[in-house]
């Protein structure tokens, strides 16, 4: 047990969200089929980026329910501000998951980010 509560699937499934995912469901159950939900998340609705933008290559990184669950897990470990080692444990981490992203940018030719540094704090993210 890890501490954390699993929310009920009422509250995360994507037929409750979608209404097309939840007519597909609902024609598959009339017709005696068992429904399924097939999620493509390289596929509109769910696409995040367009394909014309070359960071749509990287959706796998960026939907991976594992490593969002990974960072949350993380968040939630070392909300306790009593460690002694919290931001050092901070950094180390989101250190990890930055180098891996610029990894995975690399192996499709696109460099890695660019360092968000002081001077850049108060201008918009491009």
């Amino acid at each position: 047990d890890v501490g954390m509560l699993m929310p009920l699937s009422t509250e995360f499934l994507p037929t409750n969200f979608t209404s097309s995912a939840r007519q597909n469901i609902q024609a598959q159950a009339a017709q005696g089929v068992c429904p399924v939900l097939d999620i493509n998340r390289n596929e509109p609705p769910y696409q995040t980026y367009p394909d014309s933008e070359p960071e749509s290559q990287l959706w796998y990184f960026r939907e991976d329910p594992q490593m969002s669950s990974h960072h949350n897990y993380w968040h939630g470990l070392f909300f306790n501000t009593s460690l002694e080692r919290r931001g050092e444990f901070f950094f180390y981490m989101h250190r990890q998951m930055v180098i891996r992203y610029n990894v995975e940018r690399l192996t499709h030719n696109m460099g890695v980010t660019p360092p968000f540094s002081h001077n850049l704090w108060d201008k918009p993210i491009p």
